[in-house]
């Protein structure tokens, strides 16, 4: 199967001078949002400017575009309101890479000849790498198009005749007026300038990769461009993939066995082996998640090689599937003993994420094996899921989520320990306001200055700048130093752990 342009290119408007102006309209929102700041507000507007930029270049040709595209946008205005609405780094990082993924997937599909989703073969051929990563060829064949511009041509010319000449005269001018000379060799030793350089350089690459970009979007749609499909792996053995397939299902069953044993013996079996049960939930789950990765490979790789065609080798892999689900569920069980006995961290929070996502994408699998959905669709419908499911996690508070569920379960009498350090120490400000509730509860009443006071930290005085501040006061002024320095690079979590803290403090 494969998907083509079946209209014949025709003579279009020379559209460099839009193309240009974007390349540096982008350029410089990349200097003075993107490179300056990275994340927040800035990371926003930069990639609101980046969609806006690529629907203006597709629209500059004539003809039916693939609307599906804007399929891609949606994780882009989730991760877009994630750097808006939190700080959390994790969320950050992970919202930058799924926004700029998804950019590049919509900017590569809504220029491609007219397509319908269903004949979509892959969301990510060979092209869309080769593009994506070294696009400059496009601006050196549209520039060869244009060669017969005697204007633009005797600019180009006019600028490397110069340059040979700029040198002669500059070392003239430096060897005749030792002043001069000095002072411009004072402005090209300063490490500023130094700095400055290297920004240009830096922008002049990036403004040729957006230039580049945009002629080879236009030229996309204008040309031929074929998928080609999937072949069925013919050396793939069946009986061999069947043996494979049964000797796993046996160490399974027998790994069930034991997991089944487990939630019926309950904590006295733990126990009787010698174990706490903190112990042995820690020490197994991630084994057990490495172990769901492994075989979630497996399966991808039997289902693109054989289209589970084979009704041996499909029964099997379901069957391999529903004991990782029981492994997946004895994993989980777990990690939530763990989190019951410790509480809940980041770590764990995004650990408990992924192998239920895994798990639900097993569970697809398995779906599409017994429907017999060809693997290109069920990739498709994954691949997005999957993206959709993970970005609208990252408009969630997570980490407002994680202290809230620790300092109500403490206040509720449901765990004894409390970890106030990691609340304030390794949490982002995300976190601060929903930390700040304590201030509803008499804890101080209720243990004072004792040791058995987790909070007791919170209002002692320690030295900062020959100041003595308590860590309220210490956490207003770094927010509030941040938001003033970086405002681009803030978030609404800045102000309303501002505002919380401010509220604290007027008491």
């Amino acid at each position: 199967m494969s998907d083509t342009n079946s209209s014949t290119p025709v003579a279009t408007k020379d559209r460099t001078p839009e193309i240009a102006v974007i390349a540096i309209v982008l350029t410089l929102a990349f200097h003075f949002l993107l490179a300056e700041y990275m994340f927040g507000f800035a990371f926003a507007i930069f990639t609101s400017l980046l969609a806006i930029a690529m629907i203006v270049i597709a629209h500059m040709r004539a003809g039916a575009k693939n609307a599906w595209a804007f399929l891609f946008l949606i994780p882009v205005a989730l991760g877009s309101a994630t750097h808006i609405l939190y700080a959390s780094e994790v969320s950050r990082a992970l919202a930058f890479f799924i926004t700029l993924g998804s950019l590049t997937l919509f900017a590569y599909w809504y220029t491609r000849p007219k397509i319908d989703f269903k004949n979509v073969i892959s969301f990510w051929p060979r092209h869309l790498f080769i593009d994506t990563l070294w696009p400059y060829p496009s601006l050196g064949a549209h520039l060869s198009k244009v060669k017969n511009d005697k204007r633009l041509g005797s600019i180009l010319l006019g600028i490397g005749i110069s340059i040979p000449f700029l040198l002669i005269f500059l070392s003239l001018f430096t060897s005749a007026d030792q002043l001069f000379a000095k002072s411009f060799s004072n402005v090209f030793e300063t490490a500023e300038t130094a700095n400055l350089a290297v920004k240009i350089v830096r922008d002049f690459i990036v403004g040729a990769f957006f230039l580049s970009s945009g002629f080879l979007m236009l030229a996309r749609m204008n040309k031929r461009i074929e998928d080609n499909a999937y072949k069925m792996w013919d050396w793939l053995n069946q009986t061999a993939l069947a043996t494979f397939l049964v000797m796993l299902n046996l160490l399974f069953m027998i790994f069930v066995g034991f997991q089944a044993a487990y939630f019926f013996g309950g904590e006295a079996l733990v126990k009787a082996q010698g174990l706490t049960y903190a112990d042995y939930a820690v020490s197994g789950f991630f084994e057990l998640l490495f172990v769901a990765g492994l075989v979630f490979g497996i399966t991808w790789f039997i289902y693109r090689g054989t289209e589970m065609r084979n009704r041996l080798s499909g029964l099997l892999s379901v069957v391999l599937i529903a004991q990782t689900g029981v492994i997946i569920v004895s994993a989980m069980s777990r990690l939530l003993l763990y989190i019951d006995t410790y509480g809940l961290t980041l770590s764990r929070f995004w650990a408990a994420f992924c192998i239920t996502l895994i798990g639900l994408v097993l569970l697809a699998s398995a779906v599409g094996t017994i429907a017999k959905v060809s693997y290109a669709k069920m990739a498709k419908l994954i691949f997005l899921g999957s993206l959709m499911l993970t970005s609208l996690v990252l408009i969630f508070n997570i980490e407002g989520f994680i202290a809230k569920y620790n300092i109500e379960r403490y206040f509720n009498g449901e765990t004894k320990v409390m970890d106030v350090h990691y609340l304030f120490d390794d949490l982002s400000i995300d976190a601060i306001p929903q930390i700040l509730v304590i201030d509803q509860y008499d804890w101080y009443k209720e243990f004072g200055d004792s040791k058995d006071n987790p909070f007791v930290f919170l209002t002692s005085r320690f030295g900062v700048m020959n100041e003595e501040i308590n860590i309220f006061d210490f956490n207003y002024r770094l927010i509030k130093n941040d938001i003033d320095q970086r405002f681009l690079g803030a978030s609404i979590s800045h102000y309303k752990a501002l505002g919380k803290l401010w509220e604290l403090q007027s008491k």
